[in-house]
């Protein structure tokens, strides 16, 4: 029988201890965790909806785009859109402006208001007065004021005007129909005030006899129809004239050569021929006048 050799098994047991310890550094390094990639950015319009004033810009932009962006409004006459996404308000409305990135697309809805408004569209006003309207304005910029008809009506703003409401004061200088035109010059916005004034002296009792159709009579003398016509003045000598194209109507006063002391006249019209004519009543104590229409059928 053999004898059991201790110094063997001990240099067995510290081979094997050697053989342990250098195996790891055989095997394949494992490698550290990947460090996580960061977030890809989020494309996207800095405003997806907006209200403009008329004459008002926005400038849009596409955040975080790479590449060519295109731009295009889907109602030019509203809404206008520039190659660098520069928005401008044209007229009242809504538009879809589109910036397209690559094969995608994002949309900005862009509503237009008026920057310009007015309390009232059109107005009456007695001869020698005045009247107000509140004028609003939501964009900034110079208001300026153009009549079509000094003689018939004039305006001016109360105090200077500015983002908000301002009151234009219309004064009525003499009888007939103006438009008073106000525009921002910043803006180019306009809108329109249409002015009244009626006749102060010289008035039809019935404002629907302006415009009258009567038949052909076989004898101008009989007359079909007639009009009372108010004089409201103190002076003596209130002659009152019709013109008129005698081809078509026949026409006279109620009274000898025109002078009498009574407050109205009448003017008895009779159909000639069939046709259109309009007569024009004048008086002798101011420049008004009265015109009517007449059809003769």
């Amino acid at each position: 029988m053999k004898r059991f050799d201790i110094r063997k098994l001990l240099g067995a047991l510290a081979l094997a201890l050697a053989l342990s310890l250098a195996v790891p550094a055989l095997l394949p390094a494992v490698p550290a965790p990947l460090t996580a990639r960061a977030a890809a950015k989020t494309v996207k319009l800095n405003k997806t909806k907006a209200t403009l004033y008329l004459g008002q810009t926005l400038q849009l932009k596409l955040n975080n785009a790479k590449g060519t962006v295109k731009w295009k409004s889907s109602k030019k006459a509203v809404a206008t859109v520039s190659s660098k996404g520069k928005v401008t308000a044209k007229k009242k409305g809504s538009a879809t402006i589109t910036a397209t990135n690559g094969k995608k697309s994002y949309k900005c809805k862009i509503t237009v208001k008026k920057g310009l408004t007015v309390s009232a569209g059109s107005v009456e006003v007695a001869n020698g007065k005045s009247k107000t309207v509140t004028v609003n304005q939501k964009v900034k910029g110079k208001l300026t004021i153009k009549t079509s008809n000094a003689k018939v009506a004039t305006a001016k703003w109360k105090s200077d005007p500015k983002v908000g409401k301002n009151t234009l004061v219309i004064r009525a200088v003499g009888p007939g129909s103006a438009t008073l035109t106000i525009t921002n010059a910043a803006t180019k916005e306009s809108l329109t005030v249409k002015v009244k004034v009626p006749n102060s002296v010289l008035v039809l009792k019935k404002a629907s006899d302006a415009k009258i159709t009567i038949p052909v009579r076989e004898y101008s003398w009989d007359p079909f129809y007639d009009v009372e016509v108010w004089l409201y003045s103190d002076q003596a000598g209130r002659d009152v004239y019709a013109e008129f194209d005698e081809s078509i109507v026949d026409c006279h006063w109620n009274y000898y050569e025109g002078v009498t002391d009574e407050e109205y006249r009448t003017l008895y019209i009779s159909g000639v021929k069939a046709g259109t004519t309009t007569i024009t009543i004048s008086t002798n104590v101011c420049s008004e006048t009265i015109r009517i229409k007449v059809t003769v059928r």
